[in-house]
């Protein structure tokens, strides 16, 4: 298992719905070295690698994970918080069982760099015309 757990640390209300609640907790380990992985295993995962943050949206909640903590906002109470929380401890774990076999988004770019930006230029191209 790569991710024993995860701590709760910190709940506030959320500041873009009052009837909901944020909050921050801290992973057992550092996760960022999975951020590559989990950007293409999460299909709507967004990854700033120079920031170092995966942003993945979970309904209407909203999750971000740093290497040093993870912050959820718009749940509903400390249960929905909780089950949150095991819920990313589980994609995180399947998601480093399954990394041998994951291309990433990442690897896809760096092997043909040229190609790729090439043929999303041409894509641009074609639909601009």
């Amino acid at each position: 298992m790569f991710l024993e757990e995860i701590n709760l640390n910190f709940i506030q209300p959320c500041t873009t719905d009052s009837k909901r609640i944020r909050i921050i907790a801290t992973p057992s380990r550092d996760v960022s070295e999975l951020f590559p992985y989990l950007n293409t295993y999460l299909k709507t995962a967004i990854y700033n690698k120079k920031g170092q943050t995966l942003t993945y949206n979970y309904g209407p909640k909203i999750i971000v994970i740093t290497k040093d903590d993870i912050k959820v906002s718009k749940l509903l109470n400390e249960t929905d918080a909780f089950e949150t929380l095991d819920y990313i401890k589980d994609f995180i774990n399947d998601c480093y069982d399954k990394k041998d076999s994951i291309i990433t988004k990442m690897n896809l770019g760096e092997k043909g760099d040229f190609e790729s930006k090439s043929a999303i230029k041409n894509v641009i191209i074609q639909i601009d015309d």
